[in-house]
C-alpha cells in the first residue's frame, strides 16, 4: 500500500564518469542474480578501459590477474570520489576496515563462492563479503 503523503526521492549516481555494471549467475543473497536481471540485492560498479581488449578494469595484462594478481591501486577507479545518491543524515561512519592488498582470479572465485553459499545474515549487524561491508538494519 503506498502512503499518499510520501514524496518521490531523486537518487544520484554516487560515481562520476562512465561505469559498467555487471551482473553474476549467482542464486542466494546477498548475491546479485536473485532477482530478475540480477540487480535487486546488490551492484557492482567497474570502471573500465572500453578501447581496451576485453574491457579491463586495471592498468595491466590478464596473465598478471590469473597468475600473480593485480594491485587494487592499479584499478581505473582507486582513490576515486564516492558522492551521497541524495540528501540525508549521517547517522555513523567508519573508517579503517581492512583491505585486501591485490585481486586475482583464483583466489576471488574461491572467495565469491565461499561467501555466496556462507553469507548469514542473521549473524550480526555487518558481515564482510570479500572486502565489502554489508550493512543490516
Amino acid at each position: 500500500m503506498i502512503d499518499a503523503k510520501c514524496e518521490p526521492v531523486s537518487v544520484e549516481f554516487p560515481l562520476r564518469g562512465e561505469w559498467y555494471c555487471p551482473n553474476t549467475p549467482g542464486s542466494k543473497i546477498p548475491s546479485h542474480g536473485t532477482n530478475r536481471f540480477g540487480s535487486r540485492y546488490a551492484y557492482d560498479f567497474v570502471q573500465v578501459d572500453w578501447k581496451r581488449k576485453g574491457r579491463p578494469a586495471y592498468r595491466t595484462n590478464i596473465g598478471q590477474y590469473l597468475f600473480f594478481g593485480v594491485p587494487i591501486e592499479n584499478y581505473y577507479c582507486w582513490g576515486l570520489e564516492v558522492f551521497a545518491p541524495c540528501d540525508g543524515i549521517v547517522v555513523k561512519a567508519e573508517d579503517g576496515f581492512k583491505e585486501r592488498a591485490k585481486t586475482k582470479w583464483l583466489s576471488d572465485l574461491y572467495s565469491a563462492r565461499k561467501y555466496a553459499h556462507n553469507f548469514n545474515p542473521n549473524k550480526d549487524d555487518t558481515q564482510s563479503v570479500a572486502g565489502n561491508y554489508i550493512i543490516m538494519g
